[in-house]
């Protein structure tokens, strides 16, 4: 059984690289473009062949991580401080053209790497004195959250059931971090056998969780984790193996680099692997994510430039089978 996909390019207006980082059910994407002209960058938002730009006033660049279900876009702001352009980070919201701020009561900057359904956002604080905390937001209220004995905890994903994944630190080596899902009080953690990382990114609503893991070989390998059971993956032929994603469906989306070093997306469902490259691609293409409908987004190498990126969605058509 195979699937075919239709490949549709996303070149923002006067970009010259367009990255998009996520896509919801309604097929609303977003991400980044560098401007051609003034080779700065900014955010965008993509629906039915429009572009929109996605821009937090007074800010140096805007970058959007994650769109929901309702059209509500968590990301991340930069803002000038001295010399540097960049030197303040401020986590928003986007929604019907209004910029909501989310920051913890006290802190200076802050950062989220994701929203669900309902508005909530997960993510990370550092106060004046450059202390960092990791929180969960839910309409404007904060919960601070760390593994207890950890010495740094991570929050990386969100689910519409309030669940969090993320990745956490104990010993002294910082190379070797576990896994864990915090669900309403209850942590559980996250080691595949053998692994000297488990790193979860994603988890659905069913609390399936998709991450990657070092293996025995030190190569990156992905894994599914659900009701209690592990699953590996790893693209047959490949020396590495990363997963981006996973939907309501348990299809899971990543990237694996090829024998000759060239990089390609693929999508696991049930046992089988299904390469995802554009017939524009000339070699690289990397997956960014996955919605419930399938639909793919991602950026492939469109000309022989090491920074010549184009984005793209490709969306399912029909089933071969064999």
């Amino acid at each position: 059984m195979s699937l075919t996909y239709a490949y549709t390019p996303l070149i923002a207006p006067d970009g010259e690289f367009t990255s998009p980082l996520s896509i919801n059910d309604f097929g609303q994407i977003v991400g980044n473009y560098k401007i051609n002209a003034s080779h700065s960058g900014s955010g965008f938002e993509y629906e039915n062949g429009r572009y929109a730009t996605l821009a937090v006033p007074g800010a140096t660049f805007t970058s959007p991580v994650e769109i929901n279900i309702q059209g509500e876009v968590a990301g991340n702001s930069f803002t000038a401080l001295g010399r540097d352009p960049y030197g303040v980070e401020t986590a928003f919201v986007y929604h019907d053209g209004a910029y909501t701020t989310i920051m913890p009561p006290g802190y200076a900057s802050s950062s989220v790497v994701a929203i669900n359904a309902f508005g909530g956002t997960v993510g990370e604080a550092t106060d004046a004195l450059g202390n960092e905390v990791d929180f969960v937001e839910s309409h404007g209220a904060y919960t601070t959250f760390s593994v207890p004995g950890s010495l740094e905890t991570d929050l990386i994903g969100l689910n519409d059931e309030g669940a969090v994944v993320g990745d956490y630190i104990t010993g002294t080596y910082v190379t070797e971090s576990n896994g864990f899902i915090y669900d309403h009080g209850k942590i559980t953690t996250l080691d595949v056998p053998g692994a000297a990382n488990t790193n979860p990114v994603a988890i659905n609503d069913l609390g399936e969780v998709a991450g990657n893991f070092t293996a025995s070989s030190g190569a990156s390998e992905g894994f599914i984790y659900a009701f209690g059971n592990f699953v590996t993956l790893d693209v047959p032929g490949s020396t590495q193996t990363e997963v981006v994603g996973i939907n309501n469906l348990g299809e899971v989306a990543g990237n694996y680099y090829a024998a000759n070093g060239d990089e390609y997306g693929f999508v696991y469902m049930r046992g089988e692997y299904e390469t995802i490259n554009p017939p524009a691609s000339t070699g690289e293409t990397r997956l960014t994510g996955i919605n419930d409908a399938g639909d793919l987004i991602g950026a492939y190498t469109a000309f022989q430039g090491p920074t010549d990126f184009s984005g793209f969605v490709a969306r399912p058509t029909f089933v071969n089978s064999a």
